[in-house]
């Protein structure tokens, strides 16, 4: 065993004699320093936190980022701040809390509902001076590493020291904690300890007595890399570790080492910067741009970005997954770089030379035996006329001949050898002339004839060396600005114009015309390019978007921006392996599968050379790659290799300003179940943001009130949403956030009470209300009491009446009359009187 152990390690020690930079395809690496808002360029400690903030840790205080903006933390804010700005390391535990070490000031926890900041000192059974490094084992508890080389262990719940350990180490400054995936802890430095199941710290022998481990990492498949200065070893339980000498380094240090998805160690090589290290290859790759620069530790966040802090420069990113983008841009290589940025075309020939084509010239491209490029020469081929020519296509032709077509030099026809051509320009009056010098795009028919679109004169066919160039014997076609043609699965030709639509050649001679103005038509008449999809869809590239069309139909369907793409002006239109469209516009790269409309986009943060592409430069490559060229250089895509894109975040509401003051130091808005204001509190505005350390800035947010509207308001790139006036009531606050590609995020929801003044409140309004109706009560009771009077005096003058006139008659004769107004009684006897005769 011990013999086939020491095979092993001769056989598998490798010297790597050169450290490469790392050139081409490379992830672009993006700096933030104070000027950007870091509280400093010094940076200690990174940590990642479940809602998707970057925290760091500096000597001028913690600082957190959400992508976009940076908010830092400070002694001058405590509670709402750290203990101490001179913060050395950084946790963020199984249980969703963040610990910070601070220098000489305690350990401290940090409360996200509350904002504030816990101290853990003498009444947590802490000292505040005296600890080095901190770590979580898989049970959940702290591990605490003292000046004295003692190692405590720590109840964060029930805030009590547990129990220590003193080590045997004389280096007590290097030692370092290391947390593994698996749930192992370990520390390292001057040796090597293991934490055992009995909670006792192990001392291990894997590396030479004088071998100092620096960093350590845990791999995928369990085994252990080691980085001691110079060296890399790798062990796996039950063999012995096998060192991989690197030369190149020196005696550098190995400060810290990280490992990718794909199983790629980065290391932070002092003096040196960034290096990565692919085992499978023994590839050692020097990350440009990082030389200098004193890195202090690696952090690899969820979405694949490498994020770098170092000691002056500040706090670095590199996205790893750009490099399934393939950029390459006129400086990526040390030598043999493309010698114009601007790509126009880009095409494989039959002997397997890629050839891409610039505004500027012919080049050909220097590949691996893997296909990758390594670099670009100008194109021997008539050199004196190509050199500096703007080539609009590059097509090969069954024979083998190599078609270029430029903008402004006309066409040159390669013979299958490379080593003769044909060069055809305008001559005006002359049958058979190629019909204009500026080509824009070339496709070869069925039967091999090759159709060319051009600017000034229109669609022509080359018919042979004898007979030369002519236009299809049809009418109507476009005369001018032809910019592509296709023939379809029946034979039809159809052709695209930038400024008349679209053209139908059918094999008859007859020719169908849609534009935006006849009778069936079209979304836009500035049309760049069409295709086919295998089940006989056309979609057409133009000014204002893409759309499907069916002619027999007379139907469309729009995408633009509206409609998932990033952009409107579609330049660009190349189809996938799979038959899935990729469009490149002014503002960036979309993705678009015909058969469910559903879309992808990507951006520059993406690894795109730049956010513009160029009108048909887009070639699909034998192995299922893409190129697609642009302004500023190519992508070469591989799209299998890209990665899923996980929603947005559900948004913070972390601030709240009434009348223009800003809450700093209340409970924090997502942490209430309801929200009381005043209405002499309004105008209200609440901010929020959704953490997304990739996309930030290209997230959206919509925000609605329930109580006053349903309907989402889109806030168009702002974080804030103001109510200048509320009426009293009760209201229910909902944002989300929405990413590049249209996904919304899950919704932040507040409740939202606005109590009325108090001469506006129910009570006073039941009060108003209850003496509104004593006033009614008060006023209908009197005039009833006065109803009731009149009418007992009525009663009683009535009743006078009747007796008075009893009486009169039981007194004799005499007639009485009682005048009641005038108070007079009559008397008359007339009635007893006989009559006259």
């Amino acid at each position: 065993m011990k013999i086939f152990a020491l095979l092993l390690l001769f056989t598998a020690l490798w010297c790597l004699d050169s450290l490469t930079p790392s050139l081409g395809y490379r992830p672009v690496l993006e700096q933030f320093q104070a000027e950007d808002g870091l509280s400093m360029n010094t940076v200690n400690d990174l940590a990642t936190d479940d809602r998707g903030h970057l925290w760091i840790a500096t000597q001028a205080g913690l600082n957190r980022f959400d992508g976009e903006h940076f908010r830092i933390y400070s002694k001058q804010d405590a509670p709402y701040g750290p203990s101490g700005n001179h913060i050395e390391r950084l946790l963020f535990s199984s249980q969703k809390e963040l610990w910070l070490l601070t220098l000489s000031d305690g350990l401290n926890l940090y409360h996200p509902d509350s904002g504030r900041f816990e101290i853990l000192g003498a009444e947590a059974d802490l000292p505040l001076t005296g600890i080095r490094e901190l770590a979580e084992d898989k049970q959940g508890m702290l591990w605490l590493l003292m000046d004295d080389a003692k190692v405590w262990r720590y109840d964060p719940k029930r805030r009590q020291r547990l129990d220590s350990q003193q080590l045997q180490t004389n280096t007590v400054s290097q030692l370092r904690f290391y947390a593994t995936p698996s749930g192992d802890l370990y520390l390292a430095g001057d040796s090597l300890w293991q934490l055992d199941d009995s909670k006792s710290w192990q001392q291990m022998t894997i590396l030479p007595q004088s071998a100092q481990v620096e960093s350590l990492i845990q791999a995928k498949d369990g085994s252990l890399w080691l980085a001691s200065k110079g060296t890399l070893w790798h062990w796996s339980l039950g063999t012995e570790a096998v060192p991989y000498s690197i030369n190149q380094l020196g005696d550098a240090g190995i400060r810290h080492m990280v490992l990718d998805p794909q199983q790629r160690l980065w290391l932070a090589v002092d003096k040196l910067g960034l290096v990565r290290f692919t085992p499978q290859t023994r590839e050692l790759l020097w990350q440009q741009n990082s030389d200098g620069k004193t890195i202090q530790t690696l952090h690899l966040d969820d979405s694949n970005q490498l994020w770098i802090a170092t000691k002056g420069a500040g706090l670095g990113k590199l996205d790893l997954n750009q490099e399934a983008m393939g950029k390459l841009l006129p400086n990526s290589f040390e030598n043999h770089n493309l010698g114009n940025g601007d790509v126009r075309a880009i095409f494989r020939d039959h002997l397997g030379q890629l050839w891409v084509g610039t505004a500027s010239g012919l080049y050909q491209a220097l590949e691996s035996d893997s296909g990758k490029i390594q670099g670009f020469k100008p194109s021997p081929l008539a050199s004196q006329l190509l050199d500096k020519a703007f080539i609009g296509f590059i097509k090969e032709d069954s024979q083998g001949r190599l078609w270029i077509g430029t903008r402004g030099e006309g066409l040159l026809i390669f013979n299958a050898e490379r080593d003769s051509y044909l060069h055809y320009r305008h001559q005006a009056n002359e049958p058979g002339s190629l019909p204009a010098n500026t080509l824009y795009s070339l496709t070869f028919d069925q039967s091999g004839i090759a159709w060319i679109a051009t600017k000034e004169a229109g669609v022509s066919r080359y018919l042979g060396i004898e007979k030369g160039f002519a236009a299809p014997d049809a009418t109507p076609l476009p005369k001018t600005e032809t910019t592509s043609i296709l023939e379809d699965n029946g034979g039809n030709i159809w052709i695209t114009s930038y400024g008349e639509g679209l053209f139908r050649l059918k094999p008859d001679g007859s020719v169908s015309h849609w534009s935006t103005d006849t009778e069936v038509p079209l979304p836009s008449k500035h049309l760049f390019s069409i295709y086919q999809h295998p089940d006989g869809q056309l979609w057409v590239a133009s000014s204002d978007g893409v759309f499907s069309f069916t002619p027999d139909r007379g139907q469309y369907q729009m995408f633009d921006r509206q409609h998932g793409l990033i952009g409107d002006v579609a330049y660009l239109m190349q189809h996938d392996a799979d038959n899935k469209l990729w469009i490149g516009s002014a503002s960036g790269l979309s993705w678009l599968d015909p058969a469910t409309g559903t879309s992808r986009n990507f951006a520059y943060e993406d690894g795109l050379q730049a956010n513009e592409f160029n009108f048909g430069a887009g070639f699909l490559d034998r192995d299922g790659s893409l190129f697609l060229g642009g302004v500023k250089g190519l992508n070469h895509i591989q799209p299998p290799a890209l990665p899923a894109r996980k929603p947005p975040a559900q948004p913070i509401i972390d601030e709240l300003q009434a009348l223009g003051q800003t809450q700093e130091h209340a409970p924090k808005p997502w942490s209430r179940q309801k929200l009381v204001l005043g209405v002499d509190a309004l105008p209200l505005s609440l901010k929020f943001h959704s953490p997304n350390l990739h996309h930030a800035r290209h997230l959206e947010y919509q925000y609605k009130l329930e109580g006053m509207q349903q309907e989402w308001l889109n806030t168009r790139g702002a974080r804030t949403a103001f109510f200048p006036a509320l009426k009293p009531g009760d209201y229910r606050f909902m944002v989300r956030a929405v990413d590049i590609d249209g996904n919304t995020s899950p919704a932040q929801s507040l409740q939202l009470s606005i109590t009325p003044r108090p001469w506006q409140s129910p009570w006073a309004y039941t009060i108003y209300s209850l003496l509104l109706l004593s006033l009614i009560f008060g006023f209908a009771y009197n005039r009833w009491q006065k109803f009731i009077e009149q009418r007992k005096l009525l009663q009683k003058v009535a009743s006078s009446e009747q007796k008075l006139q009893l009486a009169l008659i039981g007194s004799g004769d005499e007639f009485w009359d009682w005048d009641l107004q005038a108070q007079e009684a009559n008397r008359n006897n007339a009635f007893l009187c006989p009559k006259p005769t």
